[in-house]
């Protein structure tokens, strides 16, 4: 419609009609006491956040949740507070993203929630959005608040309890390799092109301080090498191609430690050099 058209709305008892100067529309309408009522904040717990802390926590760590999973609670987001940080844990079984901050939180005791998965996706459009530098988060027993300004999200929480994350970090790490990271995302990109489409796996070669990656499918096959350091073992080992290229698309270093299975390790663990804010790990399989 034309910016000057002027438009208006008449209410009856069950219906409203919006008229302009050449159309007119009935709509029918609901008893507004019929609408549900929304939960109100008490007996919550309130931790203040910068917006953009939250904002990057989420998303360097969403896209590991689980998507229709018959286990509800790896459908949803992990959120861990206690006095000195916010820990953020998603999971789908396959892979773990794990994203800390540390601040000063008002609490006399650690508290966790699950935040469902549509409702994490709402707060990443918010938070996007929004401009303040702060927001509030509230933690009841029930469910999860975020206030900024003159929006509220409230969404109710997952009720289950969360696998022990901690359990699954690789603790040995004799088995540490040193990998440029572009590097490793460019040769994985190129070998994505031939992975078999129901398995996604790519096959990892390591020996005399280089990596080989192997792919193949009906399309034909890649094989690349780059270098790697510190590590001189011969390692034969297969991932799912895109949970990978996931999360070396999240890691912003120029090189990245990757500890390998082996030992007392079960499944491969991916962080940043000198920065362990967030830790990517990822379990192997057979192709």
């Amino acid at each position: 419609l034309p910016a000057e058209t002027i438009i208006q709305f008449i209410v009856e008892e069950s219906k409203i009609y919006i008229k302009t100067n050449n159309n007119s529309f009935e709509l029918n309408t609901f008893n507004h006491q019929d609408f549900p009522s929304l939960p109100k904040i008490e007996n919550s717990d309130v931790i203040r956040v910068k917006r953009n802390a939250l904002k990057e926590l989420i998303e360097n760590t969403s896209f590991s949740m689980g998507n229709q999973d018959i286990r509800a609670y790896l459908n949803g987001l992990y959120f861990e507070v206690d006095q000195d940080n916010i820990t953020v844990v998603a999971t789908d079984g396959h892979r773990l993203s794990i994203g800390e901050i540390k601040q000063s939180n008002n609490l006399d005791k650690k508290k966790t929630v699950i935040l469902p998965r549509k409702a994490v996706l709402e707060l990443t459009k918010l938070l996007n959005k929004n401009e303040h530098d702060e927001v509030d988060i509230h933690l009841s027993e029930n469910y999860f608040y975020l206030v900024s300004d003159n929006t509220t999200i409230i969404s109710r929480l997952i009720d289950g309890n969360f696998p022990n994350y901690a359990q699954v970090i690789p603790t040995d790490h004799e088995n540490t390799i040193v990998i440029d990271r572009q590097d490793f995302l460019n040769s994985l990109q190129q070998a994505s092109i031939f992975v078999e489409e129901r398995t996604k796996g790519v096959k990892l070669a390591f020996k005399d301080s280089q990596l080989n990656i192997f792919s193949h499918s009906e399309r034909g096959q890649a094989k690349t090498k780059i270098s790697i350091k510190n590590f001189d073992k011969e390692i034969e080992i297969a991932f799912n191609i895109h949970y990978l290229i996931s999360i070396l698309e999240k890691l912003t270093t120029d090189e990245i430690n990757m500890v390998v299975p082996g030992g007392e390790n079960q499944s491969c663990l991916l962080s940043s050099i000198g920065d362990e804010t967030y830790q990517y790990v990822v379990m192997p399989m057979r192709i």
